[in-house]
């Protein structure tokens, strides 16, 4: 009996610390920790004909940032005058 007791606050003991660092890490992307702070997601679609290109941009600081400027190359460029805290801006670029 003591073994199965054991046995079992052990495999509860690495329930609790997988579910702290799963926690841990979720925790930090739903709490801003910095008064300013960005998450970009970039994706380039080659396609046969042209290349389109998307661009989100999240705020996930404390702050709003303002002048956010968005160069696609090619002389392609967008401008973003704020970002509320926690706003997403997705940005479209075709070439």
């Amino acid at each position: 009996m003591k073994q199965y007791t054991a046995l079992l606050g052990i495999g509860v003991g690495v329930i609790v610390i997988i579910g702290v660092i799963f926690g841990a890490d979720f925790f930090k992307f739903s709490v801003s920790t910095q008064d300013y702070e960005i998450f970009v997601d970039p994706l380039l679609d080659e396609q046969g004909m042209f290349t389109m290109g998307r661009v989100t941009i999240q705020n996930i600081g404390a702050k709003p940032i303002t002048n956010v400027h968005i160069n696609f190359g090619d002389g392609d460029t967008l401008d973003i005058q704020t970002l509320a805290v926690g706003q997403k801006n997705s940005c479209l670029s075709s070439s």
